[in-house]
């Protein structure tokens, strides 16, 4: 599923269709990533579990 969606006031989760997701300040920023994100080949794994209260490469503030 590609999808960028509120999870906290000023956070947006990015979703690609290989399972990756990213945090972004906002849906403009997260759109762009998902648009250009570079999936990997169709073997990976799109199980992991996201932890959305740990900041990782985002400058924003839940």
């Amino acid at each position: 599923m590609i999808d960028v969606i509120p999870v906290a006031a000023g956070v947006w989760l990015a979703r690609c269709e290989c399972g990756a997701t990213e945090r972004f300040p906002d849906a403009e920023q997260g759109w762009e990533w998902v648009l250009s994100h570079p999936c990997p080949d169709e073997t990976t794994d799109a199980t992991d579990v996201i932890d959305l209260t740990e900041p990782k490469g985002c400058d924003c503030k839940p």
